[in-house]
């Protein structure tokens, strides 16, 4: 999606994403020499809050053929200079940058939902892609979100299933379920009114 949903979780949305000058593409600009200068670095940054920095892919989907591999190896070693974590949010789509992000990491979080049906898609994943990939699957963990109450399955049966611990299990909100069904506005941290 354009510039993520991250972006407009952290509360930039409307005006304020309109506003939003920093993405991936224009680190194409970055003077690499100066990869050390902190002061430089942020300039390519977005501020969320204190010590958390976001960085959106593109700023609209035109972009994503300028999104290269190079470029995304450039941004992480100019980052990893500067952070402790970096923190890749890669959608669900296996596209080249995508992989060369995944093979910069050290670990590599699946999230999805305990549905049975994607529980076999990420048995098939890890069975039959992983491998082509050359990723390490002692590296893979899995996070199950929207977990629903009363299920005849749990996350350690799925986790023993898929062959991958499950290092996170993540319980359905109603409250927030609700109001993404109700509302029009997308809640974010800091706004008024969010559970």
């Amino acid at each position: 999606r354009e510039m993520g949903d991250v972006v407009k979780y952290l509360g930039f949305i409307g005006e304020k994403k309109s506003l939003v000058r920093q993405n991936a593409i224009i680190w194409k600009e970055f003077p690499y020499d100066r990869k050390a200068d902190w002061e430089q670095v942020q300039n390519y940054l977005l501020k969320a809050k204190t010590r958390l920095y976001v960085l959106p892919g593109v700023k609209n989907l035109a972009d994503n053929n300028f999104l290269t591999p190079d470029l995304i190896k450039n941004i992480t070693d100019v980052l990893s200079r500067h952070f402790d974590f970096i923190l890749f949010d890669l959608g669900n789509h296996l596209t080249d940058q995508a992989i060369t992000a995944m093979e910069l990491s050290n670990e590599l979080f699946l999230v999805d939902t305990l549905d049975l049906p994607e529980i076999d898609s990420l048995k098939d994943f890890l069975d039959n892609t992983v491998p082509h990939l050359e990723l390490p699957r002692s590296q893979i963990s899995i996070i199950f979100n929207r977990i629903i109450p009363g299920l005849k399955h749990n996350e350690e049966d799925a986790s023993y299933h898929i062959g991958t611990p499950c290092i996170a299990a993540i319980p359905e909100d109603v409250e927030v379920r609700k109001m993404l069904g109700n509302d029009s506005q997308v809640p974010f941290l800091g706004g008024i009114d969010i559970p």
